[in-house]
């Protein structure tokens, strides 16, 4: 019923609706106190279990969907996204530093000094993450055929 490409196409869209879903679910149970960024949680708890309830209404359309239509699982490496992510967050010491703060008004002379050498290391700490992933990706090099083969009854 499905080209390939639709097949792929559905099942990226459905795994990614999964994988936000689950971050809700998470964002839900717990909260988060961080030094710069915190989630409040600003919901009755039966604005909660109603969320909770849609999620699982929505997974069951996904697994009916999926196993109508006979959709297999992606794996999807954690190395691979971490990889991913920490690039995305590499940019981002980028964009910390001065020279792109200007874009935001007139940046203090003695700013580059103090947010520049900060930003720089914090991007080689990312960088750094990022290789000791590429790293273990290397050594735990498996198939998906042989994740497949360990997770069969």
């Amino acid at each position: 019923m499905l080209t390939e490409a639709q097949r792929r196409a559905l099942t990226a869209g459905l795994g990614h609706i999964e994988a936000e879903l689950d971050s809700i679910e998470t964002l839900l149970d717990r909260t988060r106190e961080g030094l710069l960024a915190t989630y409040e949680d600003d919901l009755p708890d039966s604005a909660h279990r109603r969320l909770h309830d849609r999620i699982d209404e929505a997974r069951a359309m996904i697994r009916g969907l999926a196993s109508t239509l006979g959709l297999e699982p992606v794996i999807a490496w954690k190395s691979h996204w971490i990889i991913g992510h920490l690039a995305l967050l590499w940019v981002a010491t980028e964009e910390c530093q001065s020279r792109y703060l200007r874009a935001y008004g007139d940046v203090a002379p003695d700013l580059p000094a103090l947010v520049d050498p900060m930003a720089h290391r914090l991007g080689e700490v990312l960088l750094a993450m990022q290789d000791m992933a590429h790293e273990a990706a290397g050594q735990a090099a498996t198939s998906a055929a042989d994740v497949r083969a360990r997770r069969a009854p």
